[in-house]
């Protein structure tokens, strides 16, 4: 169950694959897929593709304020059913109420309300992909109404939970501290991929990153460090997301050919088309709590493609490229610490950085993070 286009999701992909893996029939629960989901899929229920036109945006509207309802009529049926008819999954209940499944695996917090209506006898997993208290605690309008109701379904619902998981240590940390349960890691990791890291000239240095255009994720800022570096350096950014703003980036390098912005290519070429390159760079400033704990799967792809990576001091990724000592991590998080950590490597180092990437990825791949699942299947078997 997931608020996302599964077939495009690395995560809810990885779940796919290891629960048709084990012979075990899928359904899915997700928004319209933009592509084969390349797993069997048994069923699948859709969810409304979001529509633009003039009433639809005034309803979605309408429903994007039901949070100051929570205030007026603090009942939990009524407050669940207000998340429903908010991201439109209330005929979905009547389409699955039937139904009587072993496990539920719930990736986003708005689906747990529907989980627990469906839940019957089975196993809920609750896939934390994000500390949802913050995670979009840079709006005004999220900090005053849409915090207070993601703490109450957290409250109301984590306890009750079979199985926490979540991306990285910081996230789980703060679960367990706020809400006085057990959540495990379960690191966004991609599957094994052959490679072998490929040769570095003395005169070229290719940085490569990938993934959504976000304002929070200050693209701009690897874009100024690149700046600040000599010819040996390029940089291509595979980017997808807000027009605007991908506008916007592309006009801060129109005057520096060294920089380009390119087409996303698909998700299973990701790791190949990385293996072309030589540093993978993802430098993201701790603008709120879970970009300062953002373990996420460029990380791993880079790793997978065997780049040497380059990132500011974010603690958990930190803790990675410090273990597996396959990267470079600045001082501090400023452009100009970025920049430093990067202007006197040399193409050995660099080489031996991906060697040390290609050394890792061995153990950092799926088929080693889903022992976790296999973990819980034997031990609910004996239940």
């Amino acid at each position: 169950m997931t608020l996302t286009d599964a077939s495009s999701d690395p995560r809810p992909l990885r779940f796919i694959q290891f629960l048709t893996e084990k012979g075990l029939k899928a359904d899915l629960i997700s928004y319209p897929h933009s592509k084969e989901v390349g797993y069997e899929i048994s069923e699948f229920f859709q969810l409304p593709e979001a529509r633009f036109d003039f009433w639809s945006r005034i309803v979605r509207k309408f429903w994007s304020l039901s949070p100051i309802f929570t205030f007026i009529i603090p009942s939990k049926k009524v407050t669940d059913l207000i998340i429903q008819k908010r991201f439109e999954i209330d005929n979905l209940y009547r389409k699955l109420s039937e139904k009587e499944y072993d496990i539920l695996v719930v990736q986003d917090l708005f689906l747990l309300p529907l989980a627990f209506l469906l839940k019957k006898g089975a196993k809920i997993i609750f896939d934390a992909r994000e500390y949802y208290p913050s995670q979009n605690e840079e709006s005004l309008f999220f900090r005053m109404f849409e915090k207070p109701e993601r703490l109450r379904l957290c409250r109301n619902y984590l306890h009750q939970c079979d199985q926490i998981l979540t991306v990285s240590f910081g996230l789980k940390k703060q679960y367990e501290a706020d809400f006085d349960v057990h959540v495990e890691v379960f690191q966004s990791i991609p599957n094994f991929s052959d490679y072998q890291p490929a040769a570095v000239s003395e005169s070229n240095f290719k940085i490569v990153h990938h993934g959504m255009a976000n304002r929070n994720r200050q693209i701009e800022n690897m874009i100024e460090t690149v700046k600040r570096l000599d010819d040996r350096f390029t940089l291509d950014l595979y980017l997808k997301g807000d027009r605007f703003y991908m506008n916007e980036l592309k006009n801060l390098i129109q005057d520096d050919p060294r920089i380009r912005i390119l087409d996303p290519v698909p998700y299973e070429k990701i790791v190949e088309t990385l293996n072309n390159y030589d540093i993978g760079l993802f430098y993201v400033e701790p603008t709120t709590f879970n970009l300062k704990h953002c373990l996420p799967n460029k990380l791993f792809e880079f790793i997978q493609g065997r780049l040497m990576v380059a990132i500011g001091p974010s603690p958990d990724m930190k803790k990675v490229v410090y273990g597996y000592n396959c990267g470079v991590v600045s001082d501090e998080f400023t452009v100009e610490s970025m920049a430093k950590a990067l202007s006197d490597i040399n193409a050995d180092e660099i080489l031996k950085y991906k060697k040390n990437s290609h050394d890792a990825a061995s153990v950092l791949c799926f088929e080693n993070e889903r022992k976790i699942l296999d973990d819980l299947l034997i031990k609910w078997s004996y239940e």
